[in-house]
């Protein structure tokens, strides 16, 4: 008999689950809870440790890429420029130096993330949620426009044009025999009752949403654990 065995580690709990790989069913499932001392604070701990990863992360792009343009035997620019979205633009109908390319190139590895639009309203464009709306608005716009030319309107007429989706993460997904995606899992324990954590979920819930996928949340509650992944699989069961 085989077995797949998931273990969750929270802020303030440990949560397992145990089911026959053959038959789909659930075998034993618990959490272990545990005091903590803060929430609020475990939750900012968090985004300061994370905060200094991608800082780290940063700095190494940055680093290597200077390495890399020096080993070619090429000057690196002494002349900083502010706006790199207009010179974007301007490279697409002219020519431009190596310095600018070396400017656009470093820009785009220090300002990683997706544009997805999260504060602008187009009344022509439907959608269930923001994010949708906001696919659906650059599917439209880039039916024209290039993506800088999109960005400097934006930066010129809203004052900005970036949206980040970034260390964003569920706890599992769900996946058929070919590894296809089915679901995602969530198990929420007691550090999902802030309000910061409460429009991450609202966040989460509404991407998966927008792609056509079920996020399944399961409460840690140790009582309640085989009744919630009973139902789960066969919410699954009933998708194929």
């Amino acid at each position: 008999m085989q077995y797949i065995v998931a273990i969750d580690i929270g802020v303030a709990s440990v949560g397992y689950a145990v089911i026959d790989k053959t038959s789909e069913t659930v075998i034993e499932a618990g959490s272990n809870i545990f005091p903590e001392a803060s929430a609020t604070d475990n939750q900012e701990r968090r985004g300061m440790r994370q905060a200094r990863r991608l800082k780290r992360r940063e700095r190494t792009r940055l680093d290597d890429f200077t390495k890399l343009w020096e080993y070619h035997g090429l000057a690196i620019p002494q002349v900083k420029k502010n706006d790199i979205v207009g010179l974007k633009v301007k490279a697409l109908y002219e020519s431009i130096s190596l310095d600018e390319v070396y400017l656009i190139l470093y820009s785009y590895l220090k300002h990683r993330g997706i544009s997805y639009l999260e504060d602008v309203e187009d009344s022509s464009v439907s959608g269930s949620t923001a994010y949708a709306n906001g696919l659906k608005l650059n599917a439209k716009e880039l039916e024209k426009n290039f993506p800088c030319e999109i960005q400097k309107y934006r930066l010129e007429n809203i004052g900005k044009y970036r949206g980040y989706i970034k260390s964003r993460h569920v706890d599992f997904l769900i996946c058929d025999k070919d590894l296809h995606i089915k679901a995602g899992l969530e198990l929420d324990d007691s550090s999902h009752e802030t309000r910061q954590a409460a429009q991450t979920d609202k966040f989460k819930n509404e991407l998966f949403e927008s792609i056509g996928l079920p996020l399944f949340r399961i409460k840690t509650i140790r009582s309640e654990y085989e009744r919630q992944i009973d139902k789960m699989i066969s919410q699954i069961r009933r998708m194929r």
